[in-house]
């Protein structure tokens, strides 16, 4: 099942940074939610609900990008609060599962974010980067954006903006001071490992 593979990635983790045992534990199961389409019109693809421990997660969204919002949340149950930490993490996690589909999401999430920073900084690159991609991951991508656009127009936009600040006022009151643009500097924390591991692909043995 895709809860017991993506802990499953949490245990190589915690073995390949040497982290407290406990990191690995197995946490209760991410629940699919079942008001699925409320979320879409807030556009919240999971979140963690901390009074009760709970990773929860969006069901109706693509396919390719569950994997790594579940890994995500779960992060969050192991007491990773600030959100560019647990996208860190939930990636490792991913990257770590023993099935493909986990890993390929993990993937797809670092792939597309760096790119995105990659194209503030050196557009032309980014563009030779973006030319290379295969045409299933590219499908995958416009699937995904395509998705979340159709809540970005009319009434479902404006719940979706007026979403987004209760969720960075949300972050800043409890420390996090980029707010929701913490979500992005997880870049920086995939660009540190990569540098130090030599690279962000794992290949199973």
């Amino acid at each position: 099942m895709l809860d017991g593979e993506i802990e499953v990635g949490y245990q190589h983790v915690q073995q390949d940074l040497g982290l407290d045992e406990s990191f690995a534990a197995v946490r209760a199961r991410a629940k699919p939610v079942a008001l699925s389409g409320a979320m879409n019109l807030l556009q919240i693809s999971g979140f963690y609900f901390p009074w009760t421990g709970e990773a929860n997660y969006n069901r109706l969204q693509p396919g390719c990008s569950v994997p790594f919002v579940v890994a995500h949340e779960k992060a969050h149950q192991r007491c990773i609060t600030s959100e560019d930490e647990a996208n860190f993490f939930g990636f490792l996690a991913c990257v770590r599962s023993d099935d493909p589909y986990v890993r390929y999401s993990g993937y797809l999430f670092a792939q597309r974010q760096l790119l995105n920073e990659l194209f503030e900084v050196d557009p032309e690159a980014a563009k030779e980067l973006l030319a290379k991609r295969l045409p299933g991951v590219q499908r995958d991508v416009n699937d995904l954006r395509a998705y979340w656009q159709q809540f970005e127009q009319g009434v479902a936009g404006e719940v979706g903006k007026a979403s987004e600040a209760v969720n960075d006022a949300y972050l800043k009151t409890n420390g996090v001071k980029g707010g929701v643009q913490s979500y992005r500097m997880s870049a920086k924390l995939l660009i540190v490992y990569a540098r130090k591991a030599g690279t962000l692909v794992w290949t199973p043995e």
